[in-house]
């Protein structure tokens, strides 16, 4: 005997069952299956110092801007999606895929402003398209607010097919297959984009600086490096300009300190300068230029930096007058002693 629960139930399921076989995509329904849909779920996650472990991205629920650049198996650009982050729990970027084919994915995330992406256009290059740090015309990046800028590529193996989720030194080796949908319908892929963070933060404390000082105004501390333009794999551009990145400057008693918020990518070999200069309270300017890398190898607590992974250094340079047999020694550029670092 069928009470109105049971043919209640038998709608509620009758219903089911029709949506399922009419929102597939396959032979059983369609003589031609041309027109299905394709498509991929990406996830994203944050490469961290300790390996392949899966870390929400981004982390602390910092604001991001992403670029999502779907390049085909000729390395054309086909598709590029923007999407503000963090994303609600769980949730996954779609991107449709609109014919068979071979496609890689990379991603380019940043602090919204943060930078650019130049010739960016369908059908692009994937070699002609760069990430570009946002600075002024005269190439100058201020460190009004911290920037994390973000490159990320798809590098883990489809969990459908039992890989697992491995971290690829193969920049672009790993793609996504779409077969021709008119003999194999519907097909959808979920993939995971490993975010690696690129720029770098700097705290400089200048000891005992601000008491040499008669305008601390007058102090020009910079940082200047050939690391504003980025290739899509995360590697610095060979032809892209020279930035001049201005730290913000704090007075704590007699000390000084100089925040870089937005400073590029670092490593071993780059010819990177920091430039002091100031006047000094006798009239005498103060002018010297250090090797950035090499003020950080030489501090202990870096000695065995790899520059791999996103880090906040902090550095000491101490300024100290020095007797010699004329007496004091104000004209510090006369010294050849005239700045040491504090170990």
């Amino acid at each position: 005997m069928f009470t109105k629960k049971n043919i209640l139930k038998i709608k509620l399921i009758v219903a089911f069952f029709l949506g399922v076989l009419f929102s597939s995509c396959d032979s059983v329904i369609y003589d031609d299956l041309s027109e299905c849909p394709m498509g991929v779920y990406v996830s994203f996650y944050t490469l961290t110092p300790v390996g392949d472990t899966l870390t929400v991205f981004p982390q602390n629920n910092i604001n991001q801007e992403l670029n999502l650049m779907v390049f085909d198996s000729q390395g054309k650009l086909v598709h590029i999606i923007k999407q503000q982050f963090p994303l609600a729990a769980n949730q996954k970027v779609f991107v449709p895929i609109e014919k068979a084919g071979e496609y890689s994915f990379v991603a380019w995330s940043g602090t919204p402003g943060s930078f650019s992406l130049t010739n960016a256009s369908l059908g692009s290059s994937k070699d002609a398209i760069l990430a570009k740090l946002t600075r002024d015309a005269n190439d100058n990046i201020t460190a009004d607010s911290p920037a994390h800028i973000f490159e990320g590529s798809f590098r883990t193996h489809e969990p459908e097919f039992g890989g697992k989720y491995i971290n690829s030194p193969n920049y672009g080796h790993n793609t996504v297959v779409f077969h021709d949908p008119a003999e194999y319908g519907s097909q959808f892929r979920e993939i995971l984009i490993g975010m690696k963070e690129i720029t770098q933060q700097l705290t400089l404390t200048l000891k005992g600086a601000s008491r040499l000082l008669t305008d601390v105004t007058d102090l020009k501390v910079s940082v200047i490096a050939k690391n504003g333009d980025y290739l899509l794999n995360g590697g610095i551009a060979p032809n892209g300009q020279v930035i001049n990145y201005s730290g913000l400057i704090r007075v704590e008693g007699d000390d000084l300190k100089i925040d870089f918020l937005k400073l590029g990518k670092l490593f071993y070999g780059q010819d990177i300068k920091l430039r002091i200069t100031f006047t000094q309270k006798n009239g005498v300017t103060f002018e010297r230029e250090y090797s950035l890398i090499e003020l950080i190898m030489l501090d202990p607590k870096y000695k065995n930096e790899t520059f791999d992974f996103s880090k906040h250094f902090f550095l000491e340079l101490s300024f100290t007058y020095y007797l010699s047999a004329e007496g004091e020694v104000m004209n510090w550029t006369a010294v050849s002693r005239d700045v040491v670092l504090k170990n």
